[in-house]
């Protein structure tokens, strides 16, 4: 009986030490494994953050710019002469998607030109966007002035 007195004092001498070496591994390893969801977290959000765009950036350094271009086949060469255009149609799907991430504008032109009807002979596709854009534009603003004057006149009666 002393035997078994001797070994249980020695055995949990030596076994508690472990499980609690154990369960520290455990929480330093579930600290790790939230750390590592948090940095893929926080890349995600980098990376979402990195393809939003600004339409009122210069179109050398803008990526969007590259990507519309790219979407409707326009020249190198070309882009000095279209980024007026260009900006406009990126300005107008951010409006309407309401988002400024580069594959919701990119789907915003393509909903668009296919409801338009295809563009002419000697027409590029971009230029039959942009005058839907500006027509759009437009009527926005006549929409406006005409409910300021609704509500002026309801005021008025």
């Amino acid at each position: 009986m002393a035997d078994t007195t001797v070994s249980e004092a020695t055995e949990e001498k030596i076994v508690k030490p472990i499980i609690a070496e154990d369960q520290r591994v455990r929480e330093a390893e579930a600290k790790n494994k939230g750390k590592v969801i948090g940095e893929k977290q926080a890349y995600e959000k980098q990376k979402q953050e990195t393809e939003k765009v600004s339409p009122d950036a210069d179109y050398r350094t803008d990526p969007l710019f590259y990507e519309v271009a790219n979407y409707f086949g326009i020249q190198h060469k070309e882009y000095s002469a279209v980024k007026q255009k260009l900006s406009d149609i990126v300005e107008w799907a951010i409006e309407v998607g309401k988002s400024r991430r580069s594959g919701d504008i990119l789907r915003a032109i393509s909903i668009i030109e296919r409801s338009l009807r295809s563009p002419g002979m000697s027409e590029r596709r971009y230029a039959n966007v942009h005058r839907y854009v500006m027509m759009d534009d437009r009527r926005q603003n006549l929409e406006k002035k005409m409910e300021t004057l609704r509500e002026n006149l309801d005021t008025k009666t």
